[in-house]
């Protein structure tokens, strides 16, 4: 879809009612799954964000996806960032999840599908050093910048379906509940997930490899 101004009110471009599949995907570590099915799938809020290759996602959300996006997005993560970078030797999973527990006024498009409008930015002020959005005071720029990119979001959240058909990916703001989630796939026995992990693994060292020689 070419990036214009079709969705300049915010709302979908889909004709109405917007259905979810019966199921969404997220893609995690094996290491988190004790706590994801004691839990649930909870925002990140104050934790680091896992995937630091792109922006930090948005801190009240969490995010789910087609089967495809979520196992190519965690075995990227994996072996682009969280082995080579903070060696972490770890399984990675992919979680499905039972639509019908997700409350529809919770859900959410995708920030990198929100990229087709610019965020308001926030404004610096060299006097303290800070970053102010919409009033609130941030140390720093990401954290301004993230308040930007949840403002954005949230005033796009008609379009949770288009994020969806065109990203495949979805964010949902609130907790993805226990009951609702099973393992459906792990690297430790889904011959198809470790293909795809060692496909990841092998472009990450090309890359490397080419950097180091240019």
């Amino acid at each position: 879809m070419s990036k214009n101004k079709m969705f300049s009110d915010g709302s979908s471009r889909h004709p109405y009612p917007h259905k979810l599949p019966e199921f969404l995907y997220h893609g995690t570590v094996a290491s988190k799954v004790e706590s994801i099915m004691s839990r649930g799938l909870v925002p990140r809020g104050e934790r680091p964000a896992t995937d630091d290759l792109t922006s930090p996602s948005v801190r009240d959300y969490v995010y789910l996806g087609t089967l495809n996006r979520s196992a190519n997005h965690i075995c990227r993560v994996m072996e682009w960032n969280l082995a080579p970078k903070k060696g972490i030797k770890d399984n990675v999973v992919v979680l499905q999840v039972d639509t019908s527990f997700l409350k529809k006024h919770l859900l959410r498009p995708d920030e990198d599908w929100c990229t087709q409008w610019d965020a308001a930015p926030p404004d610096y002020v060299e006097s303290s050093g800070t970053w102010v959005f919409e009033g609130r005071v941030y140390p720093d720029e990401e954290e301004a910048q993230l308040a930007a990119t949840g403002e954005l979001v949230e005033w796009a959240r008609r379009c949770w379906y288009d994020s969806l058909v065109e990203e495949e990916s979805i964010a949902y703001k609130g907790i993805v509940p226990p009951q609702a989630i099973r393992v459906v796939a792990s690297d430790e026995w889904d011959r198809g997930l470790r293909s795809l992990r060692a496909r990841w693994a092998a472009e990450y060292l090309g890359m490397t490899t080419n950097s180091e020689a240019a």
